[in-house]
């Protein structure tokens, strides 16, 4: 009978951690590096989440893919002349977290390096000053410093510009959408965008299918 039991036990525990794993699901944030609203959802939202404590959501995070552009004017792609919707110092903004997001391997750290931008940020939106380049590079691990710099002060930075130009066109069609868009499964819909952007927790967990407590921003 304790053998019997112990074999029961064996099967609801190992069936416990089966239903536990939750496969990765593709999500991408378009946004721009002076929006308001983009910096209000990666600070509030996004990071949090992330890092939240409650419920391990770095794992269904694990296929977060950043694109930093938004809503641009191109003039010449050739010869990088664009026109950014918060102006110039968000075009030198996106640059720079495009060639963040190419160098960084770890998204925890990357959301700090971001994070830490937009809070210094918020002077340029208020006073229209150039982007602060040079700031939160403490944030930056030291093996990558040297390959961020060399990517924003070459047309690297500006091969990566261009090429989140790309992405960002395939999944805001011909269509202008509110910024951050927010997409699960490659797949663009403004209602999800929008109750993500709301309620960011709540709307990854049904994405998953998933019912937790944490599962709310609060």
């Amino acid at each position: 009978m304790a053998r019997i039991v112990q074999l029961f036990l064996i099967a609801t525990l190992t069936t416990s951690f089966a239903y536990s794993y939750l496969e990765p699901i593709p999500i991408t944030v378009y946004y721009e590096s002076l929006c308001s609203d983009s910096i209000r959802f990666i600070l509030k939202k996004l990071a949090t989440t992330y890092n939240q404590k409650d419920y391990d959501f770095a794992s269904l995070l694990s296929k977060l893919t950043l694109v930093p552009y938004g809503n641009v004017k191109v003039i010449s792609a050739d010869n990088y002349q664009y026109q950014c919707q918060h102006g110039p110092p968000e075009c030198e903004g996106n640059k720079l977290h495009g060639c963040a997001v190419k160098y960084f391997t770890d998204k925890s750290k990357l959301l700090n390096y971001i994070g830490c931008l937009m809070e210094k940020s918020i002077k340029v939106i208020l006073s229209r000053a150039p982007f602060p380049v040079g700031e939160c590079q403490n944030e930056i691990p030291v093996e990558i410093r040297s390959k961020i710099a060399q990517c924003y002060n070459t047309n690297e930075g500006w091969d990566q510009f261009n090429l989140n130009g790309y992405y960002s066109n395939m999944a805001f069609g011909r269509n202008r959408h509110f910024i951050p868009l927010i997409t699960f499964r490659n797949v663009t819909d403004e209602n999800i965008s929008k109750w993500a952007f709301t309620d960011f927790r709540r709307t990854l967990c049904l994405q998953y299918g998933l019912t937790n407590p944490a599962c709310t921003d609060g």
